[in-house]
């Protein structure tokens, strides 16, 4: 039961709705266009148009508007042909020969070739972890004519194209030009061969961003699947836009100022449930992991004594998920490095902490780590309510140990710029020690996919840049163990994670979208909800 005070504030948030969508800028269509727009509310504004060199949810969702895959996850998570025709493997498993599909072509007007794609899987390796685990293995990829290319191995590696389908480190493929690009400088362009086509003209980073339907997309005869079969566009115009306030977010849905909102705060999702024309679904079955990632390149997190001690504080998660999610039936206390209802869910490595908080125990691992009294820096985005409720209880249970801590709020575009910062926050002004984040069970819970777990040394891995080599080769090691096999890798693996905790799970919850009743077709999907085979009546 929503309490009468909320209520009260998202009754008065109905004047605010109006400022919020005039100032996001939601211009109506000329009558004599007849255009269909689908206007919808995403996490944040799209501040890069690259969706390689981060992991930020808006240049994903970007991403798959404008670029294509070489394959894609089906709603069974099996991966399929996109832009690929035919593919064969040789026997040996060391040779893979792919063709591309007749009559691609980018939004420039010139073909998709192959001679795009062997830079596209290179960019992509260098900045994303499932490019990176199938490259370690690559010797050679190469064009073999306009449609053709051949990705030869130095072992054979079974997931190759589970690699290509990944959802969330996606294998884009771009032109050349800017395909052979610096993988860590951000395109400022964007132009792709996908369904959608960017409006470049007049966009500047935080604005909102508009795409138009791709008259030149040939879509795969087959039907839509998750993020597989024919992406079919129905709408004209697709318009991204960001309302930093929760409530003046719903306000602009149940008005029908916009149509579809990505990810509602969900501590309104019974108003939204009981809004007239307006439904709530969950588009993803599997949900999402939580997760509180450190700096470990800076004191205490540097010593895995600190980070251990973050286990006692969140003990059985419930703190952190009924923060997050509130409703019960959205929450599930999971501690599996690989999720729960997964294949890899294993117990191994789980201690006692998972019985609950022990402040004492979090207190002398501190002590045990050297930890000075120096203030410890949340950075944290309160336009997002699941890392803000996230951020709040963690600084909470830190502060129940004696630990000074410094909740830095900023805007979503600022904190995902900022956790790029390596320095140590005693010395540099936007350094960090600790932020919050989630990501889709599809990727977290395919070890090869999960971008939080890499642990190389070398510095190139996801923020936080944790360092573990025999983590690291248990990791890799996954890809060339038989299905037989794996229920024993996962115990030693995950025995190893909890030693050297790359990250601490926060537990799992279910994420709901929300849309208007005159919206239909939104796939159900374990990545970010797509705009294909989307339709408003």
């Amino acid at each position: 039961m929503m309490r009468p005070s909320f209520l009260r504030r998202a009754l008065a948030a109905t004047a605010l709705a109006a400022i919020g969508i005039a100032a996001i800028g939601v211009a109506a269509m000329p009558a004599a266009q007849a255009q269909s727009v689908l206007k919808v509310l995403i996490d944040g504004n799209v501040t890069t148009v690259d969706p390689v060199v981060t992991t930020e949810s808006m240049a994903i969702q970007h991403g798959f508007m404008v670029y294509d895959q070489l394959f894609a996850l089906d709603a069974q998570s099996r991966p399929q042909p996109q832009m690929v025709a035919s593919y064969e493997r040789s026997a040996d498993g060391l040779k893979w020969r792919f063709v591309l599909r007749d009559g691609l072509k980018f939004h420039d007007g010139s073909p998709v070739e192959a001679k795009d794609v062997v830079p596209s899987l290179r960019r992509g390796a260098a900045r994303k972890a499932s490019g990176a685990a199938l490259f370690r293995h690559v010797e050679a990829v190469e064009a073999i004519d306009a449609r053709s290319f051949e990705l030869r191995l130095s072992r054979p590696f079974g997931p190759v194209l589970e690699m290509m389908a990944d959802p969330l480190n996606a294998l884009f493929v771009m032109r050349a030009a800017d395909a052979s690009t610096d993988p860590a400088r951000p395109l400022t362009t964007s132009i792709g061969s996908g369904p959608f086509r960017f409006v470049q003209e007049g966009w500047k980073p935080g604005d909102r961003a508009v795409y138009v339907k791709n008259p030149d997309y040939v879509p795969r005869a087959e039907p839509p699947s998750a993020m597989a079969g024919g992406k079919v566009v129905k709408v004209d115009r697709v318009e991204f836009s960001h309302i930093p306030d929760a409530t003046t977010s719903a306000q602009a849905l149940m008005s029908g100022e916009v149509d579809v909102l990505v990810f509602p705060q969900l501590a309104l999702m019974q108003v939204l449930e009981r809004a007239p024309g307006v439904e709530v679904q969950m588009l993803n079955p599997i949900g999402e992991q939580g997760i509180l990632r450190v700096n470990h390149l800076v004191p205490p997190f540097n010593n895995p004594k600190a980070r251990q001690a973050l286990l006692y504080l969140l003990g059985n998660q419930t703190d952190h998920l009924a923060a997050i999610v509130r409703l019960p039936k959205l929450q599930k206390p999971c501690w599996a490095v690989f999720g729960c209802g997964t294949p890899l869910e294993n117990t191994a490595g789980i201690g006692d902490w998972a019985k609950g908080t022990d402040v004492e125990k979090a207190k002398a691992l501190l002590r045990e780590a050297g930890y000075d009294g120096r203030p410890i820096v949340i950075i944290d985005p309160p336009s997002n309510d699941r890392i803000h409720a996230m951020s709040l209880v963690t600084a909470q249970k830190l502060r129940q140990a004696g630990v000074t801590v410094d909740v830095q709020a900023m805007d979503i575009g600022a904190w995902a710029s900022r956790r790029n910062e390596r320095g140590d926050p005693k010395t540099t002004p936007n350094g960090w020690h600790i932020f919050h984040t989630h990501g889709k069970m599809i990727s977290q819970g395919d070890p090869l996919a999960n971008s939080a777990a890499v642990a190389t040394c070398d510095g190139k891995n996801w923020v936080g840049w944790p360092c573990d080599e025999d983590l690291q080769k248990q990791l890799e090691a996954y890809a060339f163990v038989a299905p037989e096999g794996r229920a024993a890798w996962v115990q030693s693996y995950q025995a190893r994670f909890f030693q050297a905790l790359p990250y601490v799970p926060v537990g799992q919850f279910l994420l709901p979208t929300a849309s208007r009743a005159v919206v239909s077709g939104l796939l159900p999907v374990q990545g970010y909800p797509v705009m294909w085979n989307v339709q408003k009546r």
